[in-house]
């Protein structure tokens, strides 16, 4: 019983640390894949949290913690016209 609340304990604190922009939500999160055309993807998530460029890829952020604690990462990658990567994993501090 402690070890499995020990193991389970990062993802409470993500769960509850993790904040998304207004209008994100799991599901349409899922419906994201790689190849999609970028345009879509962005019509479907929404704005997000902030866009970092990478060489010629730009990548959307649609989760953050405001502690800089444990929190569900939630970001998608485009080169100029498709998805090429979708992160969506636990950042554990």
């Amino acid at each position: 019983m402690v070890l499995v609340a020990i193991w389970a304990y990062p993802y409470f604190v993500a769960y509850r640390e993790t904040v998304y922009p207004v209008g994100f939500s799991e599901d349409k999160f899922e419906q994201v894949f790689i190849g999609m055309d970028s345009a879509e993807m962005k019509l479907l998530l929404g704005a997000p949290w902030e866009t970092v460029s990478q060489g010629n890829d730009t990548v959307f952020v649609y989760s953050k913690s405001p502690n800089s604690t444990h929190y569900f990462v939630k970001s998608v990658s485009v080169d100029q016209s498709k998805v090429i990567k979708i992160v969506d994993e636990i950042y554990y501090d």
